[in-house]
């Protein structure tokens, strides 16, 4: 069941836009919103519009909405936690991995950070189907298909709730159901809302920006390269928001 919403022939005639054209406009800036603000997931967003993600993250950064911007209050543990993964690389870590991060890393020519920093790198088989199969032909996606050290898998459990009551699509939940699973030590996640729900189940949670502190303390990348990275991101279909690339930035001079 939807909600249908009629705008008066005035509002279009005076915008000249068509009823169809001006109704995704307003369900691409409703979406990007509730994004935002963490109520939805890139996934179940681009379920809504028909889509895959990686045309859903291009409206959102067309329409000036951030697909990648941590809350304040989480940005010293992704500042700390990089430390620790820098420190200490004897450790064997098992990372379950979202959709946003391996497309933001392979868009910027980096997914093989992960294979640096992490022992062994899990994608539930749902994410890979969407980004890989359904993504086919988008940028970085022929890098991901090409890895040979990715494992791809999906969750035996399945979830006690729909994906949708959360906010959440299927391959946000497969994360967290995986990650469970396996008894990973991360999760590699961006959106707000998939953050949230994984902090909520005692997940430990890392991003994008975290993967590129993480290479540059442990001198996988130098400083301009990390930099370089995180300015593509700022303006790519992927984009990092002005505030997170201002801490970021600071954060290499805090080494």
């Amino acid at each position: 069941m939807g909600v249908e919403v009629v705008f008066p022939n005035e509002l279009l005639v005076a915008l000249k836009e068509d009823n169809e054209s001006f109704r995704r406009k307003v369900l691409v800036y409703t979406l990007g919103k509730l994004y935002e603000t963490g109520r939805i997931s890139g996934g179940l967003g681009a379920r809504i519009l028909g889509c895959d993600h990686w045309e859903f993250y291009r409206l959102l950064s067309e329409n000036g909405f951030a697909v990648i911007d941590y809350p304040d209050e989480e940005l010293e543990r992704e500042a700390d936690t990089s430390r620790e993964l820098a420190r200490d690389p004897i450790t064997v870590a098992k990372v379950i991995v979202n959709s946003t991060p391996l497309i933001a890393l392979s868009q910027v020519g980096r997914l093989s950070l992960l294979k640096l920093i992490f022992d062994e790198v899990v994608v539930p088989a749902s994410v890979y189907n969407e980004v890989v199969i359904r993504g086919k032909n988008r940028p970085g996606a022929a890098e991901l298909r090409d890895t040979d050290w990715i494992i791809v898998k999906a969750p035996q459990e399945k979830p006690s709730l729909s994906p949708m009551l959360l906010g959440l699509d299927q391959g946000e939940m497969d994360v967290i159901l995986l990650a469970q699973e396996l008894e990973a030590d991360w999760v590699l996640v961006d959106e707000k809302l998939g953050r949230k729900v994984a902090k909520a189940v005692g997940l430990r949670v890392k991003g994008t920006l975290g993967v590129l502190l993480t290479a540059y303390r442990a001198e996988f990348l130098s400083q301009d390269e990390s930099k370089d990275a995180v300015e593509q991101l700022a303006q790519s279909s992927v984009r990092v928001s002005a505030r997170l690339v201002a801490w970021f930035k600071s954060q290499l001079d805090n080494k």
